[in-house]
């Protein structure tokens, strides 16, 4: 994501710090086992098998389902040679048909979704799981940031007086599954920004509350690297995930923003690597091919 997501209203998402007392009644059991669902494509790079082994450390797995879109990158070989893992293709697809696919395959009570360049930290699941209370159907953790890019984040909260994520995202979280129980999600709506946002509202329409905390933590490891940015500024424009419009717009921003972190964290490389990232992506982008 380049800048705090512009859709941030789009979805009312009740945004709350971790409360301190459990949603969760005393002495309510949770469940023993969940399944975890996790979309990869080229995967690998910049931390699928550091991913894995936080998810096996923190959540008492019953099954990966790990939905595939095609990688070339020795992500399904690697994936192969992990444990409870249940491989599904989906090459032709896109990032909703893959959520579709693999919420079609949970088979336990309560699942979660993790992306594959997310690390959680080591109880993230006890503490997800205790703000799952009767009425809440859905937990979403804000991604936090390593190094550098978490002093951006933290800068571009400031500028912007808000969290740079509000709506619910699948990136971590836990989920009912009888709050998706039937949901079919659109590849192409134009009243829905993201797969994200459209399973949250699913679970609010069914009557159930969609939380987004800061707490428990759960780290995004982004790729700076050139070629990886590349390929995300080209796969937004195939996916149709993103205008052209809205890329110019992050693209624009960035410089602003890039002052701002400069000024406010005090490190020229932070600024610098803001606005280059956004330069990137958006180059990449407008020299795709456009969405069949």
């Amino acid at each position: 994501m380049t800048g705090p997501h512009s859709d941030a209203d789009a979805h009312p998402c009740i945004n709350m710090p971790a409360p301190r007392k459990p949603l969760m009644r005393s002495g309510q059991v949770g469940p023993s086992k969940v399944d975890v669902v996790i979309l990869t494509k080229n995967s690998m790079r910049p931390s699928l098998p550091e991913t894995l082994a936080s998810v096996y450390a923190s959540v008492p797995v019953n099954r990966l389902i790990v939905v595939d879109g095609g990688s070339t990158d020795g992500t399904v070989d690697f994936l192969a040679r992990q444990e409870k893992v249940l491989l599904i293709d989906d090459s032709n697809g896109n990032r909703a048909t893959a959520r579709q696919k693999g919420i079609e395959c949970v088979e336990t009570e309560v699942f979660a979704f993790v992306d594959s360049d997310i690390i959680l930290q080591e109880n993230w699941f006890a503490e997800a799981l205790a703000l799952l209370g009767p009425r809440v159907g859905a937990i979403s953790t804000y991604p936090r940031y390593f190094g550098t890019a978490e002093s951006t984040q933290r800068a571009l909260e400031k500028m912007y007086g808000r969290p740079t994520r509000r709506r619910f995202d699948t990136a971590a979280a836990l989920l009912r599954a009888e709050a998706v129980k039937g949901v079919r999600i659109p590849s192409e709506d134009e009243q829905v920004p993201s797969e994200d946002e459209f399973i949250g509202r699913t679970v609010e329409r069914g009557g159930y509350q969609v939380l987004c905390v800061e707490r428990p933590v759960a780290y995004h490891r982004e790729s700076p690297h050139p070629a990886d940015l590349m390929a995300k500024g080209r796969l937004l424009r195939a996916e149709g995930w993103r205008t052209a419009r809205y890329m110019a717009r992050q693209f624009f921003l960035s410089i602003p923003e890039g002052l701002f972190i400069w000024l406010y964290t005090g490190s020229f490389e932070a600024g610098r690597q803001r606005i280059t990232n956004s330069t990137i992506a958006f180059y990449a982008y407008m020299t795709a091919p456009e969405a069949k």
